[in-house]
């Protein structure tokens, strides 16, 4: 088990980030296409709760498990996570099943991690926007907020999932609870990660 402290910000520009990681001495450690499928109760229990259960396929595949834990505010969400690698996603789907659990819904990015003292600073790119995640340290994320120039007051604790129910209202949209990527802009995506 781990704790994740973490901050998101909405709306950056990657190219200019780029440019202050790499003056900051960050070193740049991957680039994936992720797959993601978020599973529930047909309550939708978890989610009540403010956990998440999720299939993630980019290098490799993975079972997560979140659940909130003390620390969190406004700016910074705080989780207990549980992580596994699994050999076959598909067969992971039929266990989850069998439990009583459904796949809600999928949600794909294009993820660039960056590494910078104690902090992942994590590129997004969803199908509503770019993005920024730090993940580390609370104080550390702070310290590094402040190097990219960013406001620590301005990042939000809030999950990829609420920002495009949040993105889907301002545009006069109905809820929508998957967010990928039209099929050409995804196959150009995973062949962009690929080279």
């Amino acid at each position: 088990m781990a704790t994740e402290t973490e901050t998101k910000f909405a709306a950056v520009d990657h190219d200019a980030l780029r440019g202050k990681l790499q003056a900051l001495g960050a070193r740049r450690v991957s680039l994936v296409f992720e797959e993601n499928a978020v599973w529930d109760t047909p309550g939708r229990m978890l989610k009540q709760h403010g956990k998440l259960l999720r299939i993630r396929q980019d290098d490799a595949t993975r079972l997560t498990f979140k659940t909130p834990a003390a620390g969190g505010t406004g700016q910074l969400k705080v989780v207990e996570e549980h992580e596994t690698r699994l050999e076959d996603a598909q067969a992971m789907g039929r266990v989850l099943a069998g439990l009583g659990f459904q796949e809600v819904f999928r949600y794909q990015k294009l993820r660039e991690t960056w590494v910078l003292g104690e902090v992942l600073c994590l590129l997004d790119l969803l199908p509503f926007g770019a993005f920024l995640e730090l993940e580390g340290p609370a104080n550390a994320l702070e310290d590094t907020c402040r190097a990219l120039g960013l406001d620590p007051a301005a990042g939000t604790s809030k999950t990829y999932h609420a920002l495009h129910q949040e993105h889907r209202a301002s545009l006069g949209l109905p809820p929508e609870d998957s967010f990928v990527f039209p099929e050409e802009q995804a196959r150009q995506l995973q062949e962009r990660a690929r080279n």
